[in-house]
């Protein structure tokens, strides 16, 4: 279930209280371990929704304070009754503020009340169920200075957390929202809660205001900097990279559907040669049927009975006794057949 604020109200630097989910991410850190930054997890470096968010809109001379009523493309509003918006330039004031005071992010920076308190905010287009991830820069003026965030719907923003931070440095700080259904615009606003000198239309400077999607593309509710296969094809993210192997414009980590990387064949392992064997020896049969009865060898002549083989283990020794009993085979055939011996 979608939440308006994701849960778990924690302390955060400088005695911020905001809604946090877990593992809350920073743009160049890598929550869920995959080797794609959250910052191109959740959409890239020019995915900020809100537009004018380091203030550099319009450009006032360095050293300067301007407070005017904005034009259009200050894009964003207030509610103080003068209409009047406050920007700084490296200015220093000669009192809370001596020296000239640097901006967090460009060169200009915005005091959230000019001259009465009231809400500084912008609103924006925003797709339901998907959670957004706010970053911002505050800063004390005379002191610890302490303002509001709130984000929701133009009707009624909520207080999504409490900030404060003293005039020595910036404080860096973020947090994430998660679209309610049915909420296509979102209203992002400041209001200025206490300051140092106690005078609320003193003090909060803003800047460096950052409200960038992370999209859940498989909808299960894990936004994708903390999902490790962000697209739910059961391949982890870490394995397909940010590539876009079938070029449809979407990336494989965010992509159900990428072409499988081809596989090379292995080469065909040739077989080895036949070994070559040695002479084949002849079938144990066929000398058999070749032999004489005994009887019949028992009646042969002395010089007609098969000549002995010596056993020698050489080839050609071999060869010619078969021979010889070959041919006193046929003989000892005759004789059987005819009943005499050819004289000699």
């Amino acid at each position: 279930m979608v939440l308006a604020v994701i849960a778990a109200v924690v302390n955060g630097p400088s005695g911020e209280t905001r809604a946090q989910v877990p593992g809350l991410p920073d743009p160049t850190g890598d929550v869920d371990g995959d080797t794609i930054t959250n910052e191109v997890e959740c959409g890239g470096a020019q995915s900020n929704f809100l537009l004018n968010g380091s203030f550099e809109t319009p450009a006032i001379p360095s050293g300067a304070v301007r407070t005017f009523v904005p034009s259009p493309t200050f894009v964003w509003q207030t509610t103080a009754s003068d209409g009047q918006v406050e920007l700084w330039n490296n200015h220093a004031d000669g009192g809370s503020v001596p020296t000239p005071l640097p901006a967090a992010d460009g060169a200009q920076i915005a005091e959230l009340n000019a001259s009465e308190p009231s809400a500084l905010y912008q609103d924006v287009t925003t797709d339901p169920g998907e959670v957004y991830v706010w970053a911002l820069a505050h800063r004390g003026r005379g002191g610890v200075d302490t303002m509001a965030l709130k984000i929701g719907p133009p009707s009624g923003p909520q207080v999504v957390a409490t900030i404060s931070d003293g005039n020595a440095a910036w404080g860096m700080h973020e947090g994430a929202y998660a679209i309610p259904p049915g909420q296509t615009v979102t209203r992002f606003q400041f209001e200025a809660t206490a300051t140092a000198s106690g005078n609320l239309s003193i003090g909060n400077f803003l800047d460096a205001v950052d409200f960038t999607p992370c999209p859940d593309t498989d909808d299960d509710g894990t936004p994708d900097y903390a999902d490790t296969d962000s697209d739910g094809d059961t391949l982890p993210d870490s394995t397909e990279g940010t590539g876009d192997d079938d070029g449809d414009g979407t990336p494989n980590w965010r992509d159900p559907d990428p072409p499988a990387p081809t596989t090379t064949a292995s080469p065909t392992t040739s077989t080895s040669p036949t070994t070559s064997t040695g002479p084949t020896t002849t079938p144990a049969t066929a000398t058999t049927a070749l032999a004489p009865s005994t009887a019949a060898a028992s009646s042969l002549a002395p010089d007609a009975r098969p000549a002995q083989i010596p056993s020698t283990g050489n080839s050609r020794a071999t060869g010619m006794g078969l021979l010889a009993v070959v041919v006193a085979a046929l003989g000892a055939i005759v004789i059987v057949a005819t009943g005499r011996v050819t004289p000699r």
